[in-house]
C-alpha cells in the first residue's frame, strides 16, 4: 500500500519508495493484504504516519539484510509468518539490530538456527570474539490488562455522553493499580452520573478519584451532532512489574552465559530492547550492576526503548533511546580495534527515556508523570468547519494536539479527518 501515504522527511529521491517495495518483495503482497492479526499486516493495512514511519524502518533494515545475509533473511520471515503475533517481536527485533548496528572493520554474522545462547557473533580485528543475543522486555500482562480494561471504559464514557447528549472529559486518578472490579465499579457510577455539571469531582474511595471537565477550548464549535469526549486516567503498577523486569534480564544473563562461549578473548552482548511502557531507568540500574559484579556472566548489555514522542513543536517522531553498560574486561577486549555504530534510518536518538508530560487543560500547568506509571489517554474532537468568503469550507485545525487525542472536521454532518494521525500512538513491530 503506497498509495495515500506521505512520504516526507523520509529519506531522500526513492527511499521510501524502495523500502517499501522491499517489504513486498521479501514477505509477499497477499501475506501483507490478509486479515491476519499478525502485527505487520495490521501495520501495513494502515496509511497513518506511524505506520508509514514503522514500515520505512523495517523496509531500510531488510536492504540491509536482503544484501548481506538473504539466506537468514529468509529464514526470520518465515518464522515470522508462522509465529502468533506476540511470538514474532523477537524476530523483528533481530532485523531491527541487524539492520541499525554495524562495525567499522567488521561483520556482524547471523547465528545458525535454533542456536539457544546468541543470535549473532562478530570476530574483531584483534582476534577477539563477541556473541551477541537480542532479548525483549514486551508489555505485561498487567499493562495490556489495564489498556483493555481503560479502552472499555471509554466505550461506556461515550455511551453515557451520547444518552445526555453532552461533550465532556473525564480524569481517573489513582494511588493504586487498579484492578477489572475497580473498572467495574467505575463504570457503575459512570452510569448513574446526571452530568448536569461540566465540572465535578467525586471521591470513590481514599485512593481512586473521578473527575469530569470541559473540553479544551478551540477557534472551533463541536458539532451539535457528534460525540466529541476525552477520557485520562492514572495510576501506577503492580510491584510485580519490577520483579518481572529483573527476571527477564537475569534469564537473559543465564541463558547467554549457559550456551555462549566464555574465555579471555570472548565478550558475551546482551542486546535489550524493552516496551515503551517499561521503566528505563530502573532497567539501567539492574543492567549496570550485573555487569559490574565481580565474577559478571555478561560484559556488555544495551537498553534500547524506542518510542514515538512529541518535540517542542508538537510534532511527531521516532526516537531511539540507547543506553550501553559494559564492564572494564569488556573495554579491554575490545581494545580499540573496532568501534560499533548505531544508525537507524529515522528518528531522534538519546540516552534517557522520553519524559511524560500531562497539561491541565483549566490551568495550562504541566506535570511530569512518572515514567513507570500506568496512563490512558484517548479522545475525539468534531469541529464545525468554517465558511470562507468564496464560499469555500476550511477547518486548519484537524490533526492530534496530544497524544491518543484526534481531531476531526465536520463539514454539512459528514466527517473530514487528517489520514496520517493514528488512532493509537503505539509500536507494532519496532
Amino acid at each position: 500500500m503506497l498509495k495515500g501515504r506521505d512520504f516526507s522527511n523520509l529519506g531522500k529521491d526513492q527511499e521510501p519508495k524502495l523500502a517499501f517495495e522491499t517489504i513486498i518483495e521479501c514477505f509477499g503482497e497477499g501475506y501483507l493484504k490478509s486479515q491476519k492479526t499478525h502485527r505487520l499486516p495490521k501495520l501495513w493495512c494502515r496509511a497513518d504516519r506511524l505506520s508509514t514511519v514503522e514500515l520505512f524502518t523495517l523496509g531500510k533494515c531488510l536492504l540491509k539484510l536482503k544484501k548481506n545475509n538473504p539466506i537468514w533473511l529468509q529464514s526470520a520471515i518465515r518464522s515470522i509468518k508462522k509465529q502468533p503475533a506476540k511470538s514474532s517481536q523477537g524476530f523483528f527485533t533481530e532485523i531491527l539490530y541487524f539492520g541499525m548496528f554495524s562495525l567499522y572493520k567488521s561483520e556482524v554474522i547471523p547465528a545458525k538456527n535454533s542456536n539457544p545462547g546468541y543470535d549473532f557473533s562478530t570476530s574483531l580485528p584483534n582476534g577477539s570474539e563477541q556473541f551477541i543475543s537480542i532479548k525483549n522486555i514486551d508489555a505485561s500482562d498487567s499493562q495490556i490488562n489495564f489498556q483493555k480494561n481503560s479502552k472499555n471504559f471509554r466505550r461506556k464514557w461515550i455511551e453515557k455522553l451520547r444518552t445526555k447528549n453532552k461533550k465532556l472529559g473525564v480524569k481517573i486518578v489513582a494511588s493504586r493499580t487498579l484492578s477489572d472490579e475497580d473498572f467495574e465499579q467505575l463504570i457503575i457510577i459512570v452510569k448513574s452520573l446526571d452530568l448536569k455539571k461540566t465540572s465535578a469531582s467525586y471521591v470513590i474511595d481514599s485512593e481512586v478519584s473521578l473527575h469530569i471537565f470541559e473540553l479544551p477550548s478551540s477557534n472551533y464549535s463541536l458539532s451539535p451532532k457528534y460525540i466529541s469526549d476525552m477520557v485520562q486516567i492514572f495510576c501506577p503498577p503492580p510491584k510485580s512489574e519490577y520483579k518481572r523486569y529483573l527476571k527477564k534480564i537475569r534469564n537473559a544473563v543465564v541463558n547467554i552465559s549457559k550456551h555462549a562461549p566464555c574465555g579471555d578473548d570472548v565478550s558475551r552482548v546482551i542486546f535489550l530492547r524493552m516496551h515503551v511502557n517499561a521503566d528505563y531507568n530502573y532497567i539501567s540500574e539492574q543492567v549496570k550492576s550485573l555487569v559490574n559484579e565481580q565474577d559478571a556472566e555478561v560484559d556488555c548489555i544495551v537498553c534500547y526503548q524506542p518510542s514515538y514522542v512529541r518535540d517542542e513543536k508538537n510534532k511527531s517522531i521516532l526516537n531511539h533511546c540507547f543506553q550501553i553498560e559494559a564492564s572494564a574486561d569488556y573495554a579491554l577486549k575490545m581494545a580499540g580495534s573496532d568501534h560499533f555504530r548505531v544508525l537507524p534510518p529515522i528518528g531522534s536518538i538519546s540516552q534517557s527515556q522520553s519524559p511524560i508530560k500531562i497539561i491541565d487543560h483549566q490551568t495550562g500547568q504541566g506535570i511530569n508523570w512518572p515514567l513507570s506509571h500506568y496512563f490512558f489517554q484517548q479522545g475525539d474532537f468534531y469541529l464545525e468547519s468554517k465558511k470562507h468568503q468564496d464560499g469555500s469550507i476550511y477547518c486548519d485545525d484537524l490533526g492530534s494536539p496530544a497524544m491518543g487525542i484526534r481531531k476531526h472536521g465536520v463539514f454539512f454532518n459528514s466527517v473530514i479527518g487528517n489520514k496520517t494521525t493514528p488512532k493509537f500512538e503505539e509500536l507494532l513491530i519496532i
